[in-house]
Parts: C-alpha cells; sequence; structure tokens
C-alpha cells in the first residue's frame, strides 16, 4: 500500500510539473515539445490517434464536384473528364494550391441575397464585403441595399507595363473600410492599394501580397502578408518553399517599412519542428491567412500576447501563432486541434474564435478555443456548413458570430444557441448559363453610424 501511494504521489507530481512547463513554456519545454512532436509524427501513432478522433481513412472529396468550363476560373479540379491538357491541368492546380483563388467553385442554387433576417435578434450594421465578381468592395445595409461600392480597374491602379497577371488580378481578396471613407484593398498576388470615398487611388504597392492585413492606428501602418522567392528548404519534401513574410507598410503613403520573415521566425525558434508538419512537394509550405496586431490586453495570460505581437495562423502546417516582430521569432503556436484553419482572433475574453475548414472531414466547424488549456469553450457546426478555402468568423457585439462560408458564396449570422438570424448568399452569377456561384471572400459587420460622416444613402 505504501509502494502504491509512494507511485502514485510520483506520478502526480510528475503530471503537475509538466502541466507547469507546457502552460508556462519554461525550459525545457522546447526540448519536450520537439520530443513530442516526433513522437506524434511516427506514422503509427498517427494512425491510432485519427482513429480515436474518429477522422475516416478514406477522406472525403475535398470540393463538390462542378462541371468543367473552358476559362479554368472555375473548379476544373473538382472534376476531371480525361481530355484536359496537361497545360489546362497543371494551370488549375497551381490556381487551387496558390494564393489566388477561383472565382467560383460551386453550382448555384436559388437562393440570392438576404434569405433571413430577424431584426430582434441579428447585430445592426453596415456589411462590407469582397467577392470573386470584380476588384470591387460593396457596402451593405441589413436588408441587402449596396449603400456604396468601391472599384479600380487592375489597369488602372498598377499602370506599369509588364505586371504579371494571375487570377488574383480580376478580384479583391479582403478590404477595409476607415471612418472618412478611404478603403484599403489586396489584390491577391498583385499587390495593395488605398482609394478615396469616390475610388480615387491614393497609393498601390506592387507585390506578392495576399490574404489580409491589419491597421495599427498608433503609428499609422498596416501589416500585411508578401511572399517572397523561393528558397532552399531541408527541412521540407520538396526542394524549396516560398519566403512568406510579414511587412510593415505607411497606411499613408503605402512605403515598406520593415519586414520580418516568417520562415526564420519559426526556424530559428523553439517551434521548429513544426515545419516537419506540412506534407508533400507542394512548395506552399506555410501558407499564411491572418495577421491581427494584438493590443496587449492578454499580456496577463501569456507574455507572447503583448502588446505588437502579431496573432497568425499557418494553414498548411494546421497551427496557430504568435510572432514577435522584435525578435522576428515565433514566440507561441497552438496546433493539433484545427485543419487548414483561418482567420483566429482574440474575444474579449482572451479566448480564440477560429474557423476551422476541416477539408479531411469535409465539414467545418467555427469554434472558441481556450488557448492555454485548449478547451472547446464553443461550437458551431451544421450540414452542409462547408468551405475547402477561404472563410472567416467575426464576433458581433451581441455575442453573434458573423462567418463568411466562402465557396458557397454565402454569409450567416448565427447566434451562441446555433440559430441563424441573418444570411446573405451573393446574387450575381457566373458561366454562360448562370450556373456558378462566385466565391465570397469576406464580409465584416461596421456599426450602423459607421459612415455617417461621408455616406450619402439613397432615403436621405
Amino acid at each position: 500500500m505504501r509502494t502504491f501511494v509512494l507511485t502514485s504521489f510520483l506520478l502526480l507530481a510528475c503530471f503537475a510539473a509538466g502541466f507547469f512547463i507546457a502552460v508556462t513554456e519554461r525550459p525545457p519545454y522546447g526540448t519536450l515539445f520537439r520530443a513530442y512532436d516526433a513522437f506524434r509524427r511516427n506514422p503509427a501513432v498517427d494512425a491510432v490517434y485519427d482513429r480515436l478522433r474518429g477522422v475516416p481513412s478514406t477522406p472525403p472529396p475535398v470540393a463538390p464536384k462542378a462541371d468543367k468550363h473552358e476559362n479554368h476560373h472555375w473548379n476544373l479540379m473538382a472534376e476531371r473528364t480525361g481530355d484536359e491538357t496537361d497545360a489546362e491541368i497543371e494551370a488549375a492546380r497551381q490556381a487551387v494550391e496558390g494564393l489566388a483563388y477561383l472565382q467560383s467553385y460551386e453550382k448555384a442554387t436559388g437562393k440570392k441575397n438576404v434569405t433571413v433576417h430577424d431584426p430582434a435578434r441579428s447585430q445592426p450594421g453596415l456589411n462590407l464585403f469582397t467577392n470573386a465578381v470584380a476588384p470591387a468592395a460593396h457596402l451593405m445595409d441589413q436588408a441587402g441595399n449596396r449603400l456604396h461600392t468601391w472599384t479600380i480597374a487592375f489597369e488602372e491602379a498598377f499602370s506599369e507595363s509588364g505586371a504579371i497577371r494571375g487570377p488574383g488580378y480580376r478580384y479583391w481578396f479582403y478590404s477595409r473600410l476607415f471612418p472618412n471613407g478611404d478603403l484599403i484593398a489586396v489584390y491577391p498576388r498583385h499587390g495593395i492599394v488605398r482609394l478615396d470615398k469616390d475610388s480615387r487611388l491614393l497609393w498601390a504597392v506592387s507585390g506578392d501580397y495576399h490574404h489580409t492585413f491589419d491597421y495599427d492606428s498608433g503609428h499609422g501602418t498596416i501589416i500585411g502578408l508578401r511572399r517572397g522567392d523561393l528558397r532552399p528548404a531541408s527541412w521540407s519534401a520538396a526542394d524549396s518553399t516560398w519566403h512568406e513574410r510579414l511587412v510593415t507598410l505607411d497606411a499613408a503613403t503605402g512605403d515598406v517599412l520593415r519586414e520580418v520573415s516568417l520562415i526564420d521566425a519559426i526556424e530559428q525558434s523553439e517551434y521548429a519542428a513544426l515545419l516537419q508538419h506540412a506534407s508533400g512537394p507542394n512548395p506552399d509550405r506555410l501558407h499564411p491567412n491572418t495577421v491581427q496586431i494584438l493590443d496587449g490586453r492578454f499580456e496577463r495570460i501569456h507574455p507572447a500576447f503583448k502588446k505588437g505581437n502579431i496573432l497568425t495562423s499557418f494553414r498548411n502546417l494546421d497551427t496557430i501563432g504568435v510572432v514577435d516582430p522584435g525578435s522576428g521569432l515565433l514566440v507561441w503556436a497552438l496546433t493539433g486541434l484545427f485543419d487548414h484553419q483561418h482567420r483566429p482572433n482574440f474575444l474579449d475574453d482572451g479566448t480564440l474564435l477560429v474557423f476551422n475548414n476541416n477539408p479531411v472531414r469535409g465539414q467545418s466547424e467555427i469554434a472558441v478555443l481556450d488557448p492555454l488549456t485548449q478547451e472547446r469553450v464553443w461550437s458551431y457546426e451544421a450540414e452542409g456548413f462547408y468551405t475547402r478555402i477561404c472563410g472567416v468568423a467575426w464576433p458581433l457585439a451581441n455575442g453573434n458570430v458573423l462567418a463568411s462560408e466562402s465557396q458557397a458564396g454565402r454569409a450567416f449570422e448565427v447566434t451562441p444557441d446555433g440559430e441563424i438570424v441573418w444570411e446573405y448568399y451573393t446574387p450575381e452569377r457566373r458561366g454562360e448559363n448562370g450556373e456558378m456561384i462566385p466565391t465570397l471572400f469576406e464580409i465584416y459587420r461596421y456599426p450602423t453610424d459607421y459612415a455617417d460622416a461621408w455616406l450619402v444613402r439613397k432615403d436621405s
């Protein structure tokens, strides 16, 4: 009996010590993390882990079937007829695996514009969204009325000759509205522009910018994501990897002020083992898709969450992380809970709201997680709710969540108890017969009076 008590006490003490090291990330956390990571990546262990999680041995299709179309800006990869040329297949593969997405993925249904609106339970406001119809952003009320549009032709924004044009010059992926009516938008893989309320060009910066950026009002800067050249990667199954960077620009002029290498940030940190997570020959090893500048409110939870650090997401590593731009290092990471996730952001209570795409299951999820205990505080799943690419979830002031189901061209607002109280479908259609619905990249809700200083309403 005495031996049993002593053994139990020692095991409990070891567990408590391990828990303390894991939560505080004190030495020897780095060594333990690398040992655990090597153990978890063993194929036999991985198979058992997936069996316990209920992951099917044969993954479901990653995208619904869609008709082949000759212009290759739709979902050629979803259905192969056998008569495509090698060049056609390669063009489609690069579009799917790259950071400039296809303009349509799914067949359209009869649903258009606002299909659900419960004024009593939905959050009032103005909705800013971008889709794959054109290089444009639209401001829309809760009834679906478009109140204002910003747009500029690619040729006008980037007039220099010889600009390489991929799919991303046809649309904006993300945009952000300022109180004076100015708007900054991303042409994925082509550059960033700033327009005034009348769509007059204020500045344009060429470059392989993609996904998103965040605005630092204290410094008057934006921090975005930019892909660089291929560089050797000894840790990769591919011969090389894209060199991704966090880039700081002057929000008033577009001048580049600073760059931080995301490859170096991981490779030189205690989390270097994460780079082994992505498999296959694709050089898009990281696929970062998030930038959120931390305001310091949650440094009390963990020192990595100090003011000025950057919350980001590495889709192809199934990892959320925090980068310290001062040291240039990844200082915190959370992995193993997501599958190709997008756009995590901190909520007011210090939890993380994450859009979990889940392509291995073909079932997307919106989850709220405790960043330290990894507890799932809340989650939303529904039959048919799935987007393999993109997707974002934003918290609303009334406690609801506003989500973009990108491939379906759909946005919806969901309550904490899982009720849909507002729903919107892109009304435009693509294709010779209007059979495809354009991708809806992101939608964000501003307060109802956010644009009062400059917006001329039709009913005024």
